[in-house]
């Protein structure tokens, strides 16, 4: 029995989101620039417990290890990396959103092609 052009695999549909939703997830925006001081409260205010305390901001300033402003001009120049396979997983979720989401998330996940 062949497959009539309407059954599709899991990769065409994936493809196809990913077509669709990807100028969505490739939009890139700079984040505000923050202070040491800054982020080292919000590490504070961090609800999970650090496996270890060596890397943190704060004991690398105490040590002395590493300058203020290193670690700040650091901070302020991370940012995230994925892995390809996700990219199929997060248009996914964004498909998901704009169909079944709530007014807020609806509009919050679309692109401007959309509106």
């Amino acid at each position: 029995m062949s497959c009539i052009p309407a059954c599709r695999t899991r990769e065409e549909e994936a493809e196809d989101l990913l077509a669709k939703h990807l100028p969505l997830l490739a939009e890139v925006q700079q984040p505000p620039t923050v202070t040491l001081d800054e982020i080292m409260k919000m590490s504070e205010l961090f609800p999970v417990p650090f496996p270890a305390h060596s890397a943190r901001l704060k004991t690398l300033l105490k040590r002395g290890t590493e300058h203020q402003e290193t670690l700040e001009k650091q901070v302020n120049s991370a940012y995230p990396l994925i892995h390809a396979r996700v990219l199929p997983l997060l248009a996914a979720f964004l498909h998901n959103k704009r169909l079944h989401g709530k007014k807020k998330e609806k509009g919050s996940h679309s692109s401007s092609t959309d509106r």
